[in-house]
């Protein structure tokens, strides 16, 4: 469904692809490894896996208000609770770790473009993190729900990879915590991965083809069986999202349509309240001392046609514009 407040998308369809994130929650530190797919190509230095995953498509979605820098960058306004609540995590030194690891990957993918030509980007996937704050200095809170004290919001400038992934790519928007919630990485993966196709072969897809094209060609026969028994074991809680595995096939159930316009229609009005009570931070922050009033990565709308979720009744409305 779709729920994104400003601009911008919760994922992209090569970023889930080109094997970005280790198909893991406990990924190993790398150092310039590449992986080709039949999609484009992806070289990492760090510590990339799913649940770095899970913080990066939270903080997209939970981004309230997003804008462009002027070297093409996008800076992003976001609550940091609710960036722990749509990535499933309990803890916030554990997302402000994972930020960190985030902050520190090295990443260089080369993929089509959805304009046409190639993105081929190097660079960081977030770049800097700060308190936002007032044109007076002050910082911009918000009250607790739990004690009523006061937390910073935060201002985070993505990379110019990810800015670029963004701009160039075909956007997924949608709730990332459905998938957040698995506990295997090799299900998070998979889950991704299907998830980034409108089209799905008629029988399915074969189970061990794809757990390869994720952990990668070369992977020992021994991992591929552990990945497999994982898979296998998450049956049910993929089920619970749509995707079903059966006879060694991985296929994807039909989404009702009934329950998501049902979902949509209380979740936007939910959205519509919060960005009232939200619509007067931006224009007090520096931020927009070096913006032309362009929301999102590139204002391109996104292709239609990738974002599976979208009831026909929402389709081509354009996001709510809260800059000045």
């Amino acid at each position: 469904m779709v729920t994104s407040r400003c601009n911008i998308p919760t994922s992209t369809v090569h970023q889930s692809r080109i094997n970005l994130f280790q198909a893991t929650r406990r990924p190993r530190l790398l150092s310039n490894y590449e992986v080709k797919t039949p999609w484009g190509a992806v070289s990492v230095s760090g510590k990339l896996g799913q649940k770095h995953s899970d913080v990066l498509e939270s903080l997209l979605y939970s981004a309230e208000n997003s804008a462009n820098v002027e070297d093409g960058r996008i800076k992003i306004l976001v609550d940091l609770y609710q960036v722990k609540k749509n990535a499933g995590i309990a803890s916030s030194k554990e997302v402000d770790q994972v930020i960190k690891e985030i902050m520190s990957a090295v990443v260089r993918v080369d993929f089509p473009s959805k304009s046409g030509g190639r993105c081929q980007s190097v660079g960081h996937l977030i770049d800097h993190m700060r308190h936002a704050v007032k044109k007076n200095g002050d910082p911009v809170t918000r009250k607790s729900p739990i004690n009523g004290t006061p937390r910073p919001l935060w201002t985070i400038e993505l990379g110019k990879a990810l800015s670029d992934i963004i701009k160039h790519d075909h956007w997924i928007k949608e709730d990332p915590l459905p998938i957040a919630k698995l506990t295997s990485g090799i299900c998070q993966a998979i889950a991704r991965h299907v998830r980034s196709h409108k089209y799905h072969p008629r029988c399915g897809y074969i189970l061990t083809n794809l757990i390869m094209q994720l952990i990668g060609n070369d992977a020992p026969k021994q991992q591929l069986y552990d990945r497999t028994r994982e898979v296998n074991l998450g049956k049910q809680s993929l089920r619970a999202i749509g995707i079903i595995v059966h006879n060694g096939r991985v296929t994807v159930e039909k989404p009702n349509i009934k329950n998501i316009l049902e979902q949509n229609s209380s979740h936007l009005e939910h959205n519509s309240s919060h960005l009232e009570q939200n619509s007067s931070i931006w224009s007090k922050t520096p931020v927009l001392a070096v913006l032309s009033g362009i929301s999102g990565a590139s204002g391109d709308i996104p292709d239609q046609k990738l974002q599976k979720h979208i009831p026909a009744e929402s389709e081509g409305k354009a996001p709510k514009q809260i800059l000045h």
